[in-house]
């Protein structure tokens, strides 16, 4: 058990910093385009490259609008570092519920209420990544067609809808950011009770 952890926990670092190292290459294509670097010199051409990909779906979504387009590959690297910081907590999250598990059972601490809760969590953590599965799968092509994204969609609506009513701002819709945020709080509350 204690080498799933040691791996979650190394997993999680990973994701941390290659998502930071992502995030930051987007934020130099921003400083280089306002620089006034030459766009088809080799560093300002290749990031346009790696971060295209990306970025590309905002540009769709601001499609026939008056905006800055110098702007969108930073709005992708903010939220591009938004997700992977979650995708590395929930892993910690993982890594710290199996840990907790592990002591109370070396322990002899395990209770009927210890179980519901450590189940709550980890529910509460697969819910997270649900979450971030139906707002990261459309961006690599994967939607409602599919029988696993209709499946998210099935379990994370009836916290995003009533949501979306008051977060939606134009074409922006906060509602899975805010819905991260109220699970995790959740979680806490739950955690934080003694018993």
């Amino acid at each position: 058990m204690q080498i799933i952890i040691l791996i979650l926990v190394v997993l999680g670092w990973v994701v941390f910093y290659a998502i930071s190292a992502f995030a930051l290459l987007f934020l130099l294509r921003v400083l280089l385009a306002w620089a006034g670097v030459n766009p088809f010199a080799k560093i300002p051409y290749h990031l346009t490259r790696i971060t295209e990909p990306t970025v590309r779906p905002l540009r769709y979504q601001f499609s026939g609008r008056a905006t800055r387009y110098d702007l969108l590959p930073l709005v992708a690297g903010v939220l591009l570092f938004f997700v992977g910081l979650i995708v590395a907590d929930t892993i910690w999250q993982v890594a710290t519920i199996l840990s907790r598990i592990e002591r109370a059972v070396f322990y002899s601490l395990m209770n009927p209420w210890f179980t519901l809760k450590m189940l709550i969590l980890m529910i509460g953590d697969l819910y997270v990544l649900a979450i971030l599965l139906r707002l990261i799968l459309p961006f690599v092509g994967i939607g409602y067609g599919n029988r696993f994204y209709r499946f998210l969609f099935r379990i994370t609506e009836p916290l995003l809808r009533p949501l979306r009513k008051y977060l939606t701002f134009g074409m922006f819709d906060m509602s899975p950011m805010v819905a991260l945020l109220l699970v995790r709080l959740a979680m806490s509350l739950v955690d934080g009770i003694t018993g």
